[in-house]
């Protein structure tokens, strides 16, 4: 029999290489073991990721642009067709934190007034200030759940428009329109 030969050596009871998958440590195959499981945990993050990204992010996005779309044309259809529309005055890049946030969130936001009247409109622009002051207000009195929610959109709208007809006078606000709204 040849000595360098593992087939003999095995059928005369004698393992091919001494101590092989057995002993504390386990051996060559449990080293093995370590990167075969790192590399299967990371496919199964990386197809829980792309899974979250690809399928469950569309559906959740698409079900908040249904709602907001639901929200918009919840008004009568004539009002936002024919309606002539009044000047507007745009108050830009207001950057609030919203309550019980400690400061870590933030809403940016563009708020329009449509003004009622040409009178109205000259005196919105002297009032800049004290209206930047009450929407910096009302937007740092609402939580971030109550920011998000789209249904409260409509109740803080008309809190801005009562706000601003304070200052400005009863009927001089025709609407209120958020130009942009980012919830961070």
């Amino acid at each position: 029999m040849a000595e360098n030969d593992p087939i003999a050596a095995t059928q005369e009871g004698a393992s091919p290489t001494e101590g092989e998958g057995k002993g504390k440590g386990g051996g060559p195959n449990r080293l093995l073991m370590i990167p075969l499981f790192a590399v299967v945990y990371g496919g199964l993050m990386f197809a829980g990721w792309t899974f979250t990204l690809s399928v469950i992010a569309p559906r959740v996005s698409a079900s908040l642009i249904e709602k907001e779309k639901a929200a918009l044309l919840a008004g009568p259809e004539d009002e936002l067709t024919n309606a002539e529309v009044g000047e507007i005055h745009v108050i830009e890049d207001l950057v609030v934190n919203p309550a019980e946030s400690g400061g870590s969130r933030y809403v940016a936001a563009s708020v329009a007034f449509e003004m009622a009247t040409p009178d109205a409109a000259a005196i919105i622009e002297k009032h800049d200030p004290q209206i930047k002051d009450f929407l910096i207000r009302i937007l740092g009195s609402r939580t971030v759940a109550e920011l998000a929610d789209v249904r409260t959109r409509e109740q803080l709208r008309e809190e801005i428009r009562s706000a601003a007809e304070e200052i400005l006078g009863a009927g001089s606000i025709k609407a209120v329109y958020f130009v942009n709204f980012v919830l961070q």
